[in-house]
């Protein structure tokens, strides 16, 4: 719901805390992301290591590695976002949840603690993959074939332009730093806006629709209830002066 309303990328929405949640001014700040290190070998001899071909992860000794919190892709992308009113509900059943089972905040490798918004039973983070998979069995749920984690920013960007917002607001909201991302939207648009004229030729000059039978009364109905037959025009004006 938040991904596809406000738009963060995977690794801003993974690392969001509770910290830059504000609840009561319904309002989020975007400043942090979370990201995976790679693995580096500990050991003296990498080359005797089990772990070799450059698997670092599998290590013994493996040091370096992990989720590690970081600051957002660019300057453009530390902005705010209001709240929804249709997310605020669930945000703060969320919070609720989260401080009745007092669950722990996730400190990474360099001793960062966060508590996170989007967190597993024991408060770390989830992993890209995982967030990957929910997303996917979501969209079966609805009937929608698979997409990338990240077209759901797609989405809130060209929802956005779709509403006649401004495109500078568009930037701020997505938190791009250069104009050149509206561009990309630019063939959606265009192709919404063809859809969208050659329904309005339809309903204008689709061809006129067959004229439908008289009505006819059935039996069950009252006779005061059946409509009185109607010639022509001058019969309803004799019947209605009486």
């Amino acid at each position: 719901m938040l991904a596809l309303a406000l738009g963060p990328r995977q690794g801003e929405r993974l690392g969001l805390g509770w910290d830059m949640v504000d609840l009561q001014a319904e309002k989020i700040s975007w400043s942090r992301s979370i990201y995976r290190r790679r693995w580096e070998h500990g050991c003296s001899s990498p080359q005797n290591c089990p772990a070799k071909n450059g698997k670092g992860h599998l290590c013994p000794q493996r040091t370096g590695g992990g989720l590690y919190f970081g600051t957002v892709k660019s300057s453009a992308g530390e902005r705010v976002n209001a709240i929804p009113q249709q997310l605020q509900g669930p945000l703060e059943v969320l919070w609720q949840q989260h401080v009745d089972a007092g669950r722990p905040a996730y400190t990474d490798p360099a001793g960062v603690s966060v508590e996170l918004v989007f967190q597993q039973p024991n408060g770390g983070p989830w992993q890209r993959e995982q967030d990957q998979d929910r997303w996917h069995s979501f969209l079966a749920g609805a009937g929608v074939p698979p997409r990338r984690v990240h077209d759901q920013r797609h989405t809130t960007a060209t929802v956005l332009l779709l509403m006649g917002v401004e495109p500078r607001t568009v930037m701020d909201l997505m938190g791009w730093s250069q104009l050149s991302m509206l561009t990309r939207y630019q063939h959606v648009l265009d192709e919404v806006r063809r859809d969208a004229g050659a329904r309005v030729g339809d309903a204008l000059w689709q061809a006129p629709a067959s004229p439908q039978p008289p009505h006819q009364p059935t039996a069950q109905q009252p006779k005061e209830q059946q409509p009185a037959p109607v010639t022509s025009l001058d019969e309803w004006r004799a019947r209605r002066a009486g």
